[in-house]
This record gives C-alpha cells, sequence and structure tokens, in this order.
C-alpha cells in the first residue's frame, strides 16, 4: 500500500510541475484542487493494478531502468550547458564541477552500457 501512495505522489508532482512550470515557481501557488484531484486518480489507478494482475514492483524497476537510461543524454546535455560561457555567463563550470560531471557521466554511461550487454548475453 506504500508502494501505491509513493508512485502516486510522484506522479502528481510530475503532473502538476509539468502543468505549471511556465507559470508558477513555487507549489504553494498551485490550485489545490488540481493537486488533490491527481492524487486520487493516481492512487486509484495505482490501486487497479494490483486487481488488473499488473505487478507495481516491475512497474518501479522498468521506471528505473528508463530513468537511468535517459539520464546519460540529460548528464551530457547540462555538462555542455553548463560549460557554455554564452549562456551561463560568469556562472560557468570550475574544472572540478566539470570533472564530476563527466566522471557521472561515464559512470552511469558504463552501468547503461552494461545493463544492454546483460540483457542480450546469457
Amino acid at each position: 500500500m506504500i508502494l501505491i501512495l509513493y508512485l502516486s505522489m510522484s506522479i502528481n508532482f510530475v503532473i502538476n510541475q509539468t502543468l505549471y512550470v511556465f507559470r508558477h515557481s513555487d507549489m504553494k501557488s498551485q490550485p489545490v484542487c488540481l493537486f488533490y484531484l491527481i492524487m486520487i486518480m493516481s492512487f486509484a489507478v495505482g490501486s487497479l493494478l494490483n486487481y488488473i494482475g499488473i505487478n507495481p514492483i516491475k512497474l518501479l524497476v522498468y521506471a528505473a531502468v528508463i530513468n537511468g537510461v535517459l539520464a546519460v543524454p540529460l548528464i551530457a546535455i547540462i555538462a555542455l550547458i553548463s560549460n557554455n560561457p554564452k549562456i551561463m555567463g560568469k556562472h560557468k563550470n570550475n574544472r572540478f564541477t566539470n570533472f564530476l560531471i563527466w566522471l557521472t557521466f561515464i559512470c552511469m554511461l558504463l552501468s547503461v552500457l552494461s545493463m544492454f550487454v546483460s540483457f542480450f548475453t546469457k
């Protein structure tokens, strides 16, 4: 049951942030009605998953895999943007930050590649 609450809250947060990212900067200014409506709807969908025969734990694992695969290009894009002086101005990354970003990128890339290799080899 806690898993369903976690899924419903995370879905609620993503939907609310997507709908209001260009209009509001904080969550307090969002309509409370929409917040709770999305929470109730996602809780209902999460509860129905057990009755249809879909394992919510597997869905969490699939979501984590998708997030891990999508993180690799996002880290590269963030690294390139944060090193661009036209975009960042005087707040451009220093060498240590660049080292950490690219180390993270390499670790994530190697983990995603090893995951795909493990899928296709026995």
